[in-house]
């Protein structure tokens, strides 16, 4: 059975919006991966370049880091809160 390209389309979109509805899911490799819970917060992710740990763990981001800019000219603080940047004047 010939599986339609179209259809294949849209159940790729669908669960991409889903995904990204829940905040719980991530986008890797072309495809979304579900997060072990919903990661949602300040300094919160799941992905391993951002927190250290495996890919759909949610987990705080690494400490003095801020990839996705929410501590506003601040850093993440490792606990999933932002801080003070460390070592400043």
């Amino acid at each position: 059975m010939r599986r339609s390209p179209r259809r294949a389309r849209w159940r790729a979109a669908a669960a991409a919006a889903s995904c990204a509805a829940l905040t719980s899911c991530l986008f890797l490799d072309n495809a979304w991966h579900p997060c072990d819970t919903t990661c949602t917060g300040t300094c919160m992710a799941c992905e391993e370049s951002k927190t250290g740990e495996p890919d759909g763990t949610c987990a705080p981001v690494t400490a003095n880091t801020d990839p996705d800019d929410e501590c506003e000219g601040r850093e993440c603080g490792g606990d999933g809160a932002c801080e003070a940047p460390s070592g400043g004047p």
